[in-house]
């Protein structure tokens, strides 16, 4: 079993590991996030060491080890990865209708929102134009939309998808700088 005191032996032994598996992932020191990911390589290498079934700093286990730590701190850090990646497009602007709408705060009030959820709520149904109000209301709160509606966050984002095509010729509405709101 491995002792939180042995953690610098265990870290000196393995450095090259945890730079390795960076490497392969191609997380390099000179990226902007490099030193989060070491860090974070580091306290995946901490938890590879408790739940190893031998003491990871005897010689005999070193191979079997370096194997073990290997797959899970990369496996760890692939999920890093695709956290952060999801971060990256969520801050990316949206140019759907239903992204111009929560992005913009001068139409929140103006006259172009209200023009445009007049008409969405010509063109929507009931249960559509509710979910549209859901949205602007619950922006990014995926917890608020499955527990609601009671679905999947797949099922919420394809019902996003066909709420935007069904909105898709209002678009210009949104559009203050060609309509002229």
């Amino acid at each position: 079993m491995f002792k939180q005191t042995d953690y610098p032996k265990l870290f000196n032994q393995y450095e090259k590991l945890l730079y390795r598996v960076l490497w392969d992932l191609h997380i390099y020191s000179h990226t902007d996030y490099f030193d989060d990911f070491f860090q974070k390589a580091q306290l995946h290498l901490y938890q590879c060491a408790q739940t190893f079934a031998k003491n990871p700093l005897e010689q005999e286990q070193h191979y079997a080890f370096t194997a073990y730590a290997r797959k899970m701190i990369r496996w760890r850090l692939v999920d890093d990865l695709r956290q952060l990646n999801r971060q990256h497009q969520f801050e990316q602007q949206d140019t759907t209708p239903l992204g111009m709408m929560a992005a913009s705060q001068r139409m929140s009030s103006g006259r172009c929102a209200q023009a445009f959820m007049l008409e969405a709520k010509k063109r929507l149904t009931a249960s559509e134009y509710i979910f549209l109000c859901d949205l602007l209301n619950h922006q990014g709160d995926v917890r608020y939309f499955t527990n609601k509606y009671g679905v999947s966050k797949q099922a919420i984002h394809q019902r996003k998808k066909r709420l935007a095509k069904k909105l898709l010729p209002i678009k210009a509405l949104l559009e203050w700088e060609e309509v002229g709101c």
